[in-house]
């Protein structure tokens, strides 16, 4: 009998599905009960050519999530959504980092564990409105894409293969990288010519470069994008001691932080000001994913400020 997986540590299909639960009870639509967007009662509304723009108003409880104005919600610091007058759906694309780097989490999860639960609440949040959802999942060394689709099998298709993308990571495996491996990803939506959906790129940043932000900006130009940046607290700050404990979940590893504590801060502090760099350079949307709480709530709180 196959030993189940900690759940701290790697995801499993059925946890996945849950999150459904929680993406209804959520509050997506403005005048809309949770109960009639389950029955295909839905105005999707989204910015973009050929819309008449009606007004900018800051988020109520019950308004729209998927009409956020990030842009406007960065720079004034309180959430703030566009209405529209055309009714029309739109495509959401998740792009989930499973890569080595991933396997990383000091106190409650991993990242690539809240990367791929994260992806999961978006997805369901989306279908539940009736938006098409599809996606990339990607490693070090290889990515699946998924077509924007209203079925929930087609969601559950992708959510199997982040499932199996999350189990072939390894505590202790030396990744074979590709150095472009974060750019995969940008690249393979980029030559879709998507105009007028969402991406939301869930990630920890590793590998970031110039070629990373003229993706990320170039698709900004003609859709919504974001980033959702996962850290852990001791990537930012590493322990003073010598030695760190780490685990899969099954087996412990201890390891030696002596000889490359420096080199590593160092790193990490690069690949963070990269990240960063969208936000303040080309007002894309940047938010910072924690692993030490559940993606429910810190979506939750992030609509609930201001």
């Amino acid at each position: 009998m196959k030993k189940p997986h900690d759940s701290r540590a790697y995801v499993e299909l059925a946890e996945l599905y849950k999150l459904q639960f929680k993406a209804q009870k959520l509050n997506l639509t403005t005048n809309q009960t949770i109960n009639s967007l389950l029955n295909g009662a839905h105005p999707s509304r989204l910015r973009g050519r050929g819309l008449n723009f009606e007004e900018l108003k800051q988020y109520q409880v019950g308004d729209d999530i998927r009409t956020m104005d990030w842009k406007v919600t960065m720079r004034t610091g309180k959430p703030h959504v566009k209405v529209f007058s055309e009714e029309k759906d739109r495509a959401v694309y998740v792009l989930v980092d499973q890569r080595q780097s991933m396997l990383f989490g000091s106190q409650y999860k991993m990242k690539s564990v809240i990367a791929a639960e994260l992806s999961a609440l978006l997805g369901w949040i989306s279908l539940t409105a009736g938006d098409r959802v599809g996606g990339v999942s990607f490693t070090d060394n290889q990515q699946m894409l998924f077509k924007p689709s209203r079925s929930k099998n087609d969601f559950s298709r992708f959510l199997r293969k982040l499932v199996e993308h999350n189990h072939m990571l390894k505590v202790g495996k030396s990744a074979v990288s590709l150095s472009d491996s974060l750019n995969q990803p940008l690249k393979t939506i980029a030559n879709l010519q998507t105009k007028n959906s969402l991406i939301v790129l869930i990630s920890d940043g590793r590998g970031w470069d110039d070629r990373t932000t003229k993706y990320v900006k170039a698709l900004s130009q003609q859709n919504e994008l974001v980033v959702a940046h996962v850290t852990d607290p001791l990537e930012l700050e590493l322990p003073t001691h010598t030695y760190s404990v780490v685990s899969d979940g099954q087996s412990q590893f201890e390891v030696d932080l002596s000889e490359h504590k420096q080199q590593f801060e160092q790193a990490i502090k690069q690949q963070i000001e990269a990240v960063d760099a969208i936000r303040s350079k080309y007002e894309v949307p940047l938010f910072p994913i924690s692993t030490l709480v559940d993606v429910d709530y810190q979506l939750r709180k992030s609509l609930a400020r201001g």
